[in-house]
Order: C-alpha cells, then structure tokens, then sequence
C-alpha cells in the first residue's frame, strides 16, 4: 500500500515539473503566419509622383500601376512591400498580377533579405489574374526584410507595370487557394477608316468588353505602348463600345488602343502624309 502511494506521489510530481518545461519550450516556438500586403497595407510604402494611377481591379480590387522607364531615370515609381512577420524563418514569397493594366514582360523584382537584394522576374502580360511564386527566402522580423519594384524594365517598349499584393506564407504551410476575378471576354477591335491624314476622325469599334466598364481610346506606338489618350465611354449590355478621335501628329507607326480595367485590344493605323 505504502510503496502503491509513494509511486503516486513521484508520477504527479513528474507531471508537475514536465508540464512547465514544455511550456516553457512551446512559448519559444514562434507562431508562423501568413502575411500579406496589399496596397492599402501598413507595410506597402510607394514612392514617386510620376504617372501613378490606381484602378478597381486585382486583389481585393485595388491595384496601382505606371507606365515602365526603358532605362535608368533620376527618381523612378518604387514600392516596397515590408510585411510584419510572426518570427524570423523561411517564407514563400508570392506576387499577385492583376487581371488588367500589367502588359510588362521584364517586372524586376527584387527580393531583401538579410541584408542581400536577390533579383527575380516576372512576365507580368502572361500571368494576369493569378499568384506567381517567386522563390523561399530566410526572411528575419525587422521590418526591412521585403520585396522591393520600380518601373525601369530595360525593355525595347513603354509598357505598363501593376503593383498589387504580395503574400509571405511559412515554408512548408499549406495556403489556402484563392480563386482570381476572372477576366473579361476577349476584347476585339476595329477602325474605320484604318489610314488616314494628322487631324482626320477615325471610330473605333470595340467588343468582348464588361458591359458597364469604362473604356478609353488611347494611341500609341505599339500595341501596348499608350502614350495619349483622348476620350472614354461605358461599354454596353452587350460590351461592345464606339469611340472617335482625331489622329495626333506621330510618326508610323500609330496604334489604337481600347483599354478597359479588364482587357486592352489595338489595332494599327497608317498615317499617310
């Protein structure tokens, strides 16, 4: 009887004692999280005054976006995205494009970790409306460990560049999917007349739009290089829209361009002399 007490006693004893040393372990085992940044976040810090512009479209429907810089210029279009992390680990970093205003094909994003910059790039014009992985990085909890974008891409074209959300998940985490917007019908165009002289009305006939977005006539130099715009309207039940414009004075070739938040369509114009 006595020897069954004293056993007892020893394995409550033993209980007593565990139970606060894996505590003790557990409250040293950081909680991962997934973090994500979104334009309206604390941790999406944009600089730059040139040419931003924001649209209704992307993740939580908010998206801002530039034109690209061929080249190195003075004071680019930057944006960092610093999210506050549960723990220093590993993460996976994945960038969301959005359905419409990313026709880039050189987006250079640049990954800071540990005091390093590691360079990733995406196609933004092929990836629209989805999460692109770029890689698992050690990131530390210091509130400068990020991605960093600007609008240089180094490319032969102007094109345009989205800055939407970016997401932190733990390595080895399952994310739970996320079901994109999905984008508009192809949208189609056409001119009548398709050539013409600087000054002459050209009308652009557009379909495959939302019916009730908002669509612009733009000209361009390329089919997704738009410079100048002249003229918007709301497409129709049937999504198709019409719009006229004079020809500007630019050299060929001439595009133009009809882009809504959803899709962009051109088509080419000779300008005869």
């Amino acid at each position: 009887m006595r020897y069954t007490l004293f056993l007892s006693f020893i394995f409550a004893l033993l209980i007593v004692v565990i139970r606060p040393i894996s505590a003790a372990r557990d409250e040293n085992v950081p909680i991962f999280e997934t973090a994500t940044i979104d334009n309206d976040s604390p941790g999406y810090v944009k600089n730059g005054v040139a040419d931003w512009h924001s649209e209704p479209v992307g993740y939580r429907n908010r998206t801002d976006w530039t034109y690209t810089n061929r080249g190195p210029v003075p004071n680019p279009n930057t944006v960092y995205w610093l999210p506050s992390l549960a723990g220093s680990g590993n993460y996976e970093i994945e960038v969301y494009i959005p359905e419409g205003f990313a026709t880039t094909t050189n987006a250079r994003y640049f990954v800071l970790h540990q005091g390093r910059r590691t360079l990733r790039v995406i196609n933004q014009s092929v990836n629209n409306g989805r999460w692109v992985p770029i890689g698992t990085f050690y990131l530390e909890d210091t509130s400068r460990d990020g991605v960093y974008l600007d609008d240089v891409t180094y490319e032969n074209v102007i094109a345009m560049m989205a800055f939407d959300a970016i997401r932190f998940i733990p390595a080895g985490h399952v994310q739970a999917a996320v079901v994109p917007t999905l984008p508009a019908p192809r949208a189609e165009i056409s001119l009548i007349p398709n050539s013409g002289q600087i000054g002459s009305l050209v009308t652009a006939f557009g379909s495959g739009f939302v019916p009730g977005d908002r669509v612009r006539l733009l000209f361009g130099v390329a089919p997704d290089d738009a410079f100048m715009q002249s003229g918007s309207a709301i497409a129709g039940p049937n999504g198709t829209v019409t719009l006229i414009a004079g020809v500007p004075n630019i050299s060929n070739p001439l595009y133009v361009i009809l882009q809504s938040p959803n899709k962009t369509t051109s088509a080419q114009f000779i300008v005869t002399r």
